[in-house]
């Protein structure tokens, strides 16, 4: 019987393979980092560095090329988008109750410490 290939398995290969990548030259930051505070760190040290960041940068990676709804949500969104959640999110607000609005201007809250203030000294 012949099996069936996964659909668009060659995506997930290169994601993977474009994950690894990424997390290779990325993880160069890091070392650099390293290396600009600590100039005198062991060549073992610099490697344990640039392995611990090759592994989790090319996770972060991994996790961003798979999920790109998840993240298209939350990376730049166009302005008409954030007026819709922003005005979505005040009528979620709105619909709350009523709020603690200060009744007082803002004036009157600094004459108030101001003369806290006179009659500690």
């Amino acid at each position: 019987m012949i099996e069936k290939p996964e659909p668009y398995k060659w995506r997930t290969r290169l994601r993977f393979i474009i994950s690894i990548v990424m997390g290779l030259i990325t993880a160069l930051f890091p070392v650099a980092f390293a290396w600009g505070v600590a100039r005198n760190l062991s060549l073992t040290a610099m490697l344990a560095v640039y392995v611990g960041s090759v592994m989790v940068l090319s996770f972060a990676w991994r996790l961003y090329f798979d999920r790109p709804e998840e993240v298209e949500k939350r990376i730049p969104i166009s302005s008409r988008e954030h007026r819709r959640r922003k005005k979505e999110f005040y009528d979620w607000l709105d619909s709350q109750g009523p709020s603690l609005k200060r009744t007082e201007p803002i004036s009157q809250l600094f004459n108030e410490r101001n003369r806290c203030f006179r009659q500690l000294t």
